[in-house]
């Protein structure tokens, strides 16, 4: 009787110091087992937002390059909204390859004329704040302006 007392108290020790050596990982195994998503129906992986992840100045020239290009496409300047929305795109992807494209692309429609005087205004606007953010974050990570 005395060694079977003995051997479940070993064995109770060997399984206590098993459990101490084991403790935060299996705590943290646990813990992620039970935060884990349940199953449910698919949904549509909603598009990354400029700001999400961009320094705030980038987003600012993003949101304004933005509304520049909507602003073409609906005075029937589709190449050029498009122009902008791909530079723009660029700029997610990579941020100093994105500032260059931007920046091309802001020079050579800062030349559109739009039918309405106040949309041009508005467009003019809108390109000399992207423009200005642009060439601040450009600063900021400090690139060499190109030609």
């Amino acid at each position: 009787m005395l060694e079977v007392v003995v051997g479940l108290l070993a064995a109770l020790l060997i399984l206590t110091g098993v459990l101490v050596m084991a403790g935060p990982n299996l705590r943290r195994g646990l813990q992620f087992r039970r935060h884990l998503p349940r199953p449910g129906p698919l949904r549509a992986k909603k598009p990354s937002e400029p700001g999400t992840e961009l320094h705030p100045t980038m987003a600012k020239a993003l949101k304004a390059a933005d509304r520049a290009a909507t602003l073409l496409a609906d005075n029937r300047q589709e190449r050029q909204a498009a122009a902008l929305r791909q530079a723009a795109q660029r700029a997610l992807v990579r941020e100093a390859d994105g500032i260059y494209a931007l920046q091309a692309v802001l020079r050579r429609i800062r030349s559109v004329q739009l039918s309405d005087s106040d949309d041009q205004r508005l467009f003019a606007g809108l390109v000399r704040q992207a423009i200005a953010h642009l060439n601040d974050r450009a600063e900021q990570l400090e690139l060499l302006p190109r030609r």
